[in-house]
């Protein structure tokens, strides 16, 4: 569910994801997620997102493990970054600082510059 949810709100304007997550984390969420169990969801909303029609990728998927982790009143950082020559995008969740699973490295071992923290 938690999937679908973030589909919906890539697709509206940014402003929207952005204010819901900090909403969220400032009202509703008690605490930090672990880093075991953040890799849990992380996975299975990857597993969830294969079986997905349409596109699911690092946004998409790391923006609902943030909403999983808040229905269950926990805590994940929400990070976008960028990189230059070329130019790529990516987003991934953090907990503690570190990066669960959706890497901040690409396969040539440059890293993304953090744009964005939620």
């Amino acid at each position: 569910m938690a999937l679908v949810v973030a589909v919906v709100l890539v697709r509206m304007p940014f402003g929207v994801s952005y204010a819901l997550v900090r909403a969220v984390h400032g009202r509703w969420c008690v605490g930090e997620v672990g880093a075991g169990t953040a890799r849990r969801m992380v996975m299975a909303v990857s597993v969830a997102a294969r079986w997905w029609p349409g596109r699911a990728a690092c946004l998409e998927e790391s923006l609902a493990v943030v909403l999983l982790a808040a229905a269950l009143r926990r805590r994940l950082t929400w990070v976008l970054g960028a990189r230059t020559d070329p130019y790529r995008f990516h987003a991934w969740v953090e907990t503690g600082d570190q990066a669960v699973l959706l890497t901040r490295t690409t396969a040539d071992g440059q890293e993304f510059q953090r744009i964005l923290s939620v």
